[in-house]
């Protein structure tokens, strides 16, 4: 270790350099007793300096340390590899040389100006592509109440932002299938309440959508059913259909139903889906045909004159 006399030990200490010891030449004999004490505190400095940048450089988030003026004075491996930047490189940056393209919430301006935590988001174009980061920028405070440097902690949540839009493009492809299909269809809740309709099932049904929103399935008046039942679809998790005749505001109407059940990743019903299908018209029909071949049924059988039908 490097002896030094006591002004060279004072500019080492200010510049956070603690690998020296002081030489008991250099200084009076009045102060060769705290020599001992001297180099204890720089030895104790120097451990505590090697124990933060080990903490600092196996730390898995993204880190950059920088001075007032935003120039990098430090960096870790995750930061190297997430930007994609040699560390040489990234120690010769400030700040204003990243190309942010967007912002959202405090900045690193912020720590300087109020001295306080600040967190914000960024969107930062790197040499490893487009990364969304959470910035906590922390400030670093000398003996006098100085801002010393700026320790900055990087999240990235690219991937997680990525998803999450993902996520929200499904959501509206999901609800534009619903409210543009052709067919009546319903999203409810395992308790029947309906969260969701479409357009078809509001023309079907005589409903306005703020109507439905307060309404359950069990509100419906049912003069007729058959087929499955909603708690099937929920105990088995596989659809299940049937038949109904249903009173609506716009009148009786014959449908057929499906049960539809959507799952969670954890195997959970978290909603139905209710796909019907006007049948009103149709079965209405077939009993009319019903009808007319009962009666003719009926003149064939009670006129007094004999009569084959046959085939044309």
């Amino acid at each position: 270790m490097k002896k030094v006399d006591i002004e060279d030990a004072k500019i080492s200490f200010d510049h956070g350099n603690y690998e020296v010891a002081l030489d008991e030449a250099s200084v009076t004999k009045t102060c060769v007793k705290f020599s001992s004490l001297i180099d204890d505190l720089f030895e104790r400095c120097a451990e505590l300096d090697t124990r933060a940048q080990t903490m600092m450089e196996q730390n898995p988030l993204p880190i950059l340390v920088f001075d007032s003026n935003f120039s990098i004075l430090a960096t870790n491996e995750a930061y190297v590899e997430m930007s994609g930047i040699p560390r040489e490189k990234l120690l010769s940056m400030n700040a204003r040389e990243f190309r942010i393209l967007s912002q959202k919430g405090e900045g690193l301006k912020d720590v300087i100006k109020l001295k306080k935590r600040s967190y914000g988001e960024i969107s930062l174009e790197l040499p490893t592509g487009l990364h969304i980061l959470e910035q906590y920028g922390i400030p670093i405070m000398d003996a006098h109440g100085g801002l010393s440097n700026i320790f900055v902690v990087y999240n990235d949540i690219t991937e997680l932002r990525n998803r999450m839009l993902a996520m929200e493009d499904l959501q509206k492809r999901s609800e534009a299938i619903v409210e543009e299909n052709p067919y009546p269809i319903l999203v409810v809740a395992p308790t029947m309440e309906i969260e969701n309709s479409n357009k078809a099932f509001l023309e079907l049904s005589g409903h306005t959508a703020k109507e439905v929103k307060k309404l359950s399935l069990k509100d419906f008046k049912y003069l007729k059913s058959s087929g499955g039942r909603l708690e099937d679809t929920l105990k088995n998790k596989k659809r299940t259909e049937g038949m109904a005749t249903i009173e609506f505001p716009s009148g009786v109407r014959i449908v057929k139903w499906h049960y539809l059940p959507l799952l969670d990743h954890d195997g959970t019903v978290v909603n139905l889906v209710v796909v019907y299908n006007d049948v009103t018209e149709e079965m209405q029909n077939l009993d009319s045909i019903k009808e007319l071949q009962q009666r003719s049924n009926a003149i064939v059988e009670e006129n007094p004159y004999p009569i084959v039908l046959v085939d044309p």
